[in-house]
């Protein structure tokens, strides 16, 4: 009696804060607070009441009826004002609202949230089975995870994607503490938080897809999606998702002791695979001709144990709740990614920011994480051709370099690309560092690109030094044509080439306005520029201009990192203590004559050393 009467009150209560309209940011989080409280009491009362009412079902059909029949309207009732409930804080989340309550600095929104993931941590979906390793019995696990409905409604809430008007200015963007927030206090800390909001963009990108097709897309709506997704980071390892302490709705116990159980199997199957290793070897330093006869049979046996090792992980993996696999993280980060880009392929000029920010965070975040990372190559080859050239084709160009090295991208225009790229502005540009370690990275890391393609960079990299860029630009580029020259003999003719007749005037082949590293004649031409440097006024060019492609073979090549991170201020201060140190060394500079600096012109002891002192 005593319960039905705290629950009447709780209710009433319940109806008469959802329907307060508080004047100031401190009345509203108090009253939002209040009701998450009564909600997760109500909810844990009400887990307990239906399961007594399926008790007293077996004993008294009648009585369990009824019972059972307000139990039910009573929970619709609760459903509906939850509901209620989590379309306020929605509004209070969504950027520009119509609230009528004043907030500063965003302090009302941030409450919201941090409300709202305390809804979804009492609140959870229904309960999914899952066979744990170990169980004899094969008796089921139950357990609970994540509202996926929810998540979907604040990811909803937090884009703007209520809007259908299609005008940027209509929804505001997602303030940089809220992201911010989101980040350090869900984020970071949980992995399931990551999941489900993976899932929720994927969901939501799907919807806009479909809206694409026939009204549009607000770009503000994408952008901050597209925001809300560089903040999540999934996990490296399986390992890490074995702490049931860093998930906001704990697994079960018994799924992380499976997960450590596992990784255990695995470091135990490595080391003695690594004992076996230093036994075989020393098997074939003792008898080579056995162990020769024995190849065939002992690949055939490796292999069957990799086999066998590999569908015991996969039955594992499947026996594990799915919010601790790492393959339905790594695919859920896939589906997000694919589908958001797909639905602004090309990036314009609203939303290009973030897609930079976008292009920087994929090589390094998500490419490494991604099932099938290939899919990637249409948005990157759209987005070096949306910029002509600029900071955008750079970082587009890196991306499809990751792909092509490490995943066997079929990209045949990519030299050409990056040939393009080469200009006197990307020298200044603020992703200049990067260029350049681009250019090293792709130049360097073959003997086998060919000749002329070589000589072509070469040429217009000498060209663009020319022209006028910094003295730290000029530097990479004389150290990387002395490494490329060096690298690919071929190349030498370009800088001892001259006139084959008396006027030492040779025409310049070389066709500078071409593109294409293959039709510009680079090989008939010569390295002239380098004459040219030779004059330059900062003084470390010019006598680097003059040995350019001039040294031996066995002078090692030029480590190319210590030029990226030139700029004019390190070379001014390099300069300064150069001449600080020769100031002070033109002082001090005296040619020693004896082991120990003397007083005197005669010893000490010497009748004479009182007459001349130093």
């Amino acid at each position: 009696m005593k319960k039905r009467e705290g629950t009447a009150e709780a209710a009433t209560k319940l109806k008469t804060l959802l329907k307060s309209k508080p004047s100031n940011d401190n009345e509203d989080a108090s009253r939002l607070d209040e009701i998450r409280r009564i909600f997760q009491s109500l909810y844990s009362d009400l887990a307990a009441a239906a399961s007594a009412t399926t008790n007293d079902t077996t004993n008294n059909q009648g009585t369990g009826a009824a019972h059972q029949q307000l139990e039910d309207k009573w929970t619709s009732w609760l459903q509906k004002q939850h509901k209620n409930f989590v379309k306020q804080i929605c509004k209070r989340i969504y950027p520009n609202s119509n609230s009528t309550i004043k907030s500063k600095g965003g302090a009302s929104k941030r409450y919201a949230l941090r409300v709202f993931f305390g809804a979804l941590a009492y609140f959870p979906a229904s309960d999914a089975t899952v066979r744990m390793a170990g169980n004899n019995n094969n008796n089921n696990v139950r357990y609970s995870f994540m509202n996926e409905d929810i998540m979907y409604r604040l990811v909803y809430a937090m884009c703007g994607a209520g809007d259908s008007s299609g005008d940027d200015n209509s929804v505001g963007r997602i303030d940089e503490s809220m992201l911010t927030m989101l980040q350090s206090e869900f984020l970071r800390p949980y992995h399931d938080v990551r999941y489900f909001m993976l899932l929720a963009i994927h969901r939501l990108a799907v919807d806009l897809e479909e809206q694409q097709n026939h009204d549009g897309v607000n770009g503000v709506v994408v952008e901050n999606m597209m925001r809300i997704l560089l903040c999540i980071e999934i996990a490296a390892d399986g390992a890490e998702l074995c702490d049931a302490d860093l998930f906001l709705v704990r697994p079960p116990a018994s799924a992380a002791a499976t997960v450590g159980d596992r990784n255990d199997d695995h470091e135990d199957n490595d080391s003695d695979d690594d004992e076996s290793d230093d036994d075989s070897e020393a098997e074939r330093d003792s008898d080579s001709d056995s162990d020769s006869d024995n190849d065939d049979s002992n690949k055939r046996k490796a292999a069957a144990d990799s086999a066998m090792t590999s569908r015991k992980r996969s039955r594992r993996d499947n026996e594990l709740p799915f919010v601790q696999r790492l393959s339905k993280h790594r695919r859920v980060l896939s589906q997000a990614w694919l589908y958001i880009l797909q639905i602004n392929t090309a990036p314009g000029s609203s939303n290009k920011a973030v897609h930079k920010r976008a292009l920087q965070h994929l090589p390094k975040h998500v490419i490494p994480h991604m099932h099938a990372p290939l899919r990637l190559a249409d948005y990157l080859t759209a987005a070096y051709s949306s910029d002509g050239g600029g900071v955008m084709s750079l970082l587009a160009l890196h991306g499809l370099f990751i792909l092509m090295t490490e995943y066997n991208l079929e990209y045949p225009k990519f030299y050409s690309s990056l040939y393009a790229l080469i200009k006197p502005a990307a020298f200044y540009a603020r992703y200049r560092t990067r260029f350049l370690r681009l250019l090293n990275s792709c130049l360097m890391s073959s003997y086998m690109l060919p000749g002329h393609i070589v000589a072509a960079f070469c040429k217009r990299l000498c060209r663009t030094a020319l022209i006028g860029i910094p003295p730290s630009g000029v530097l990479f580029v004389l150290s990387l044509v002395s490494n490329l020259v060096r690298k690919h003999p071929v190349c030498r003719c370009l800088v001892y080439r001259k006139a084959g007749d008396e006027s030492d005037v040779m025409d310049d082949v070389f066709d500078a306005g071409c593109d294409d590293p293959e039709e510009c004649r680079a090989l008939e031409s010569s390295l002239w520029e380098l004459s040219a440097l030779e004059k330059h006024y900062h003084p470390s060019v010019s006598s680097l201009a003059k040995t350019c492609g001039k040294e031996d073979n066995k002078s090692p090549l030029y480590d190319l990192n210590e030029f990226v991170s030139l700029t004019y201020k390190s070379l001014f201060d390099q300069e300064l203590n150069e001449k600080k140190l020769a100031k002070k060394g033109a002082s001090s500079k005296v040619t020693p004559l004896a082991f120990h600096e003397p007083k005197g012109l005669f010893p000490e002891d010497d009748i004479f050393s009182e007459i001349i002192k130093f």
